[in-house]
């Protein structure tokens, strides 16, 4: 299964708001058959938005993962002893008097 690019999330949000407006303009008509048509534009609608949100969460969960390990590894990095030269505190050598 392919996964969704940003430009599809992108698509998707702009084929809801064309759906949402075609929905308006039927609706202004006052015919009989509206409601019948309202029903399948927001069964559509509904549909779009569901898998580009869908698709939102899973780059949101990545971008989440990703954030976790940059800092995990910032962490050990900060965590890492130093090399402190011979002679300073903690250099692991005293000091020769």
């Amino acid at each position: 299964m392919k996964r969704l690019s940003r430009r599809d999330v992108e698509e998707l949000s702009a084929a809801s708001v064309k759906l949402a407006q075609a929905a308006a303009t039927i609706q202004r008509s006052g015919a009989n058959y509206v409601p019948a048509v309202i029903q399948l534009l927001t069964e559509a609608n509904d549909a779009i938005v569901g898998i580009r949100d869908r698709a939102l969460a899973t780059v949101k969960r990545v971008l989440e993962a990703m954030e976790d390990r940059a800092d995990a590894e910032a962490r050990a990095k900060v965590a890492e002893p130093t090399a402190v030269p011979a002679g300073w505190p903690g250099g692991g050598e005293q000091p020769k008097e």
